[in-house]
């Protein structure tokens, strides 16, 4: 079991989608998509946290209790904390910043 935000989780699954193309446009796209399911001891939530290595900057997003809302900068951490020690990280996200 892991701890999350002092609270013991116990990590499913950790998929990765590595995404890296450019759009008809023109538009260029890099970034990594972490997709985690945890179990609290109340329920299972699925996260999905976003490196995006373009911009440099990380986000997140959540279902828990039936609900779907963004992650505060402290989750994405702790998200990302879970997926390095599953050592699933693929590629360096430091001094990249939390965007809301």
């Amino acid at each position: 079991m892991k701890s999350m935000n002092g609270l013991p989780h116990k990590v499913l699954k950790v998929e990765l989608e590595q995404i890296i193309f450019t759009d008809k446009d023109g538009t260029e796209y890099d970034f990594d998509r972490y997709n985690v399911d945890v179990r609290s001891p109340m329920a299972t939530h699925e996260y999905s946290v976003v490196v995006n290595h373009r911009t440099g900057t990380l986000s997140g997003d959540c279902v828990r209790y039936g609900s779907w809302g963004n992650l505060i900068e402290e989750e994405v951490m702790d998200i990302l904390e879970l997926v390095e020690a599953e050592g699933k990280i693929v590629r360096p996200y430091d001094g990249y910043v939390f965007q809301e």
